[in-house]
């Protein structure tokens, strides 16, 4: 399941021995750092490597999967993050292996070190004996000081392709003796977002509550996601001003606890690009504070009014469908964009604009 890329390149530094004494794996949770690490270390240790793979058959080997090697030694910096735990590392680091050719540090989540232990990681990292591997992990690399980083040989992690996710739960799946279609596997390997490992969760969460006999409907149950044909069929609605329809869908979605983002996803699947949908999320909104404002101002000054009272209802289901659309668009803009200046401003126009409507409204 490892990236081809980082497998490449890993495979080729153990079968041309050109080793290094710390490494540093990056990328999202659930795409095999820390299996990956593992691997890693007990091919550099193996006896009789073959073509840059451990031969799965000398002692080294034998150990570490049955994961009695002592050499390799794996910390959780999430628990372990303090100065003492790596000054413990420092104090050992000068023992000689005994069993294997490298003592290897597998330490991960290491971006929860703490300052001070940071620091002294950076020591055992300039002066490090020849006996020495380090391999890091992390979800979070921006948070790993620069002066770790270019001590290390960073290997970058992708999201695994939908396509690879779907191909391993079928397998799973096949040995398993469970019961699902091919629909179903390709939702789940899209809601895990590249993460193998939340795949295979959510598999087995499916499997628990199925029975074994795992249908589309019960991945859409247990994701909050909404059918398309139902998004489909709201769409239609919306058009034909079926506005009693679209509020008992809407009340009925919320009850069942979906998330609206769906819709956005849906309409961006089907062809309108994530600027067409912020822009409609944009006027949406804007045109759902000024009419409920004018309402509520009508409202409070002349009175009750049911017609009026209705059509603030309209307004306020409108917003619960555009805002999350328009806060995951704009926090996916802003994470993209370069000049995060200009786009923070435009979105506290925005929200001054927001505000302002309700001020009038109330006073």
């Amino acid at each position: 399941m490892v990236p081809d890329s980082c497998g490449i390149l890993i495979k080729n530094v153990i079968k041309n021995n050109k080793l290094t004494h710390a490494y540093l794996f990056v990328g999202p949770r659930g795409t095999g750092k820390t299996s990956i690490a593992k691997i890693f270390a007990k091919t550099i240790n193996c006896l009789h490597p073959e073509d840059g793979l451990s031969c799965e058959k000398c002692d080294i080997c034998v150990s570490n999967n049955l994961n009695e090697n002592v050499d390799i030694i794996e910390m959780d910096a999430a628990s372990n993050n303090g100065v003492d735990e790596i000054r413990e590392i420092r104090n050992h680091i000068t023992l000689l292996p005994t069993v294997s050719k490298y003592k290897i540090y597998i330490i991960d989540e290491v971006h929860m070190l703490t300052t001070g232990a940071f620091n002294a990681l950076l020591k055992t990292l300039e002066e490090p004996p020849e006996h020495i591997i380090f391999i890091l992990a992390t979800t979070e690399p921006h948070k790993i000081p620069l002066t770790i980083m270019s001590r290390c040989q960073s290997f970058e992690f992708k999201p695994i392709p939908v396509a690879t996710i779907k191909e391993r739960l079928k397998y799973i799946c096949a040995q398993e003796n469970i019961n699902i279609d091919d629909k179903s596997l390709n939702l789940i390997a899209e809601e895990s977002n590249g993460g193998l490992r939340d795949a295979v969760s959510m598999l087995d969460q499916l499997n628990a509550y199925a029975d074994g006999n795992i249908k589309y409907e019960d991945v859409l149950l247990l994701n909050g996601r909404i059918n398309d044909d139902e998004i489909e069929k709201f769409m239609t609605e919306m058009v034909n001003d079926d506005l009693n329809s679209v509020f008992t869908k809407i009340e009925s979605w919320q009850e069942e606890g979906k998330n609206f983002i769906y819709i956005g996803d849906f309409m961006e699947r089907k062809g309108l690009s994530g600027s067409a949908l912020k822009i409609i999320a944009i006027v949406t909104m804007l045109i759902d504070h000024i009419a409920a404002t004018v309402i509520i101002r009508i409202l409070k000054f002349g009175g009750y009014n049911d017609g009026l009272y209705q059509l603030y209802r309209v307004m306020r289901n409108i917003g619960r469908i555009a805002f999350p659309i328009f806060c995951f668009l704009l926090v996916e803009g802003f994470m993209h964009t370069r000049d995060r200046e200009k786009y923070a401003l435009r979105l506290g126009c925005f929200a001054a604009v927001s505000e302002i409507s309700f001020y009038l409204a109330f006073n």
